[in-house]
């Protein structure tokens, strides 16, 4: 067991956000020790690069024996799977370490080494559970679905057994491309069942995808749809299936971002690229063109900057969104202001004299958004 105080000290020193450590998993409190927890942060850090942030949104591994760690990174760096894969589940370093070579193994010789590069997590599943999802012939056109299956079960996402009811029922053979490896791993029947017999799902038939029954519910669907965005001009095209799979999400984060491109006078340029950022995310982008003396606005439309991925601002445009939410913390009341920013020119003057800004013509190409092809 671990104190409030002592963890917080550990978080401050290792600079963790304690209370995503807490929100992410409070057992920490009961399970941690104070020595280990600071053994298994020295391992990580210092051997195998670990960042604060993936640390943040795996904090069992705290409370995990270092030695079973150690020799679980030593195995998969043998293996030459890359450190990438595995910082984004430190749960695969915290699995049992037999287990985990038993998986390896199974999944290399039935699947291929790439299957696990693409779906790491997999190694912290037990042989068994993959064995029992393939006896279920989903029938997948890409049998890799099959370990997306067996991950979500092995996390406790779904069962065995809420699996096969989703396979037996109606909804599944008569909608059979709304039942990705996804579907089944992350929703179940009652859950599809409400969706697909709604209104809204008969109203609006093109928004509702396999994304849509694997990670939202109706009630979250029918309050997104009741808003009186989308019957505003700037924003009703602005909803489309990959909003609506988010709309739990998007009912907390879509008014303050709609907000804040008003306040930038740039709310008839919106994209749904946009709209997947966090308003954390949107204004420390704003906030860094600005330093970079670039328009919010270019040739008429958003700044293609605003569609690319973190990875890529940081990589090919030297535009760290981390540290720019660190140099530009958002608090909702900054919108409540009307005293106007800086142009790139350094003089006072209105908003829409920055952003409506027209530069030349850019070779720049918008990233790939899509995603890794289901099964």
């Amino acid at each position: 067991m671990i104190s409030e105080q002592k963890l917080k000290e550990v978080c401050e020193n290792y600079k963790i956000d304690f209370k995503k450590l807490i929100d992410s998993n409070p057992n920490i409190l009961e399970f941690g020790d104070y020595t280990e927890i600071c053994y298994v942060l020295d391992y990580l850090r210092l051997n195998v690069g670990i960042m604060p942030s993936n640390i943040e949104k795996c904090p069992s591994i705290l409370y995990r024996n270092v030695s079973n760690i150690k020799s679980n990174y030593e195995f998969l760096k043998s293996k030459r799977i890359n450190i990438k894969e595995i910082e984004s589940c430190l749960h695969v370093l915290s699995s049992d370490s037999q287990q985990l070579k038993d998986t390896f193994k199974y999944v290399k010789q039935n699947y291929g080494l790439k299957s696990i590069e693409r779906i790491t997590s997999i190694l912290a599943v037990a042989v068994d559970i993959i064995k029992s999802v393939e006896n279920l012939n989903i029938g997948f056109k890409n049998k890799i679905g099959n370990l997306s299956v067996a991950v979500g079960i092995g996390f406790g996402f779904t069962t065995l057994e809420k699996v096969q009811a989703i396979l037996n029922s109606e909804e599944y053979k008569a909608h059979p491309e709304l039942f990705t490896s996804q579907t089944l791993a992350h929703s179940n029947i009652e859950k599809i069942q409400a969706i697909l017999s709604s209104e809204e799902y008969k109203a609006h038939p093109e928004l509702f995808t396999s994304t849509t029954l694997a990670h939202s519910n109706i009630e979250d669907i029918s309050e997104l749809l009741k808003q009186d965005y989308w019957r505003d001009e700037r924003y009703k095209g602005l909803l489309t299936s990959t909003i609506l799979s988010r709309s739990k999400s998007m009912l907390k984060k879509l008014p303050i971002l709609f907000k804040m491109a008003e306040y930038f006078n740039i709310d008839d340029k919106l994209n749904t690229t946009f709209l997947l950022k966090s308003p954390s995310q949107i204004y420390a982008l704003i906030k860094l063109l600005e330093e970079r003396h670039e328009s919010l606005i270019v040739n008429g439309k958003l700044n293609a900057k605003f569609g690319y991925q973190p990875g890529i601002l940081l990589n090919t445009y030297e535009i760290d969104l981390k540290e720019g939410i660190k140099k530009y913390p958002f608090d909702e009341t900054i919108l409540d202001k009307k005293d106007g920013f800086k142009d790139c020119t350094g003089d006072d003057k209105t908003r829409i004299s920055y952003i409506s800004g027209i530069m030349p013509e850019t070779s720049e190409a918008r990233i790939d958004n899509r995603g890794i092809g289901d099964e």
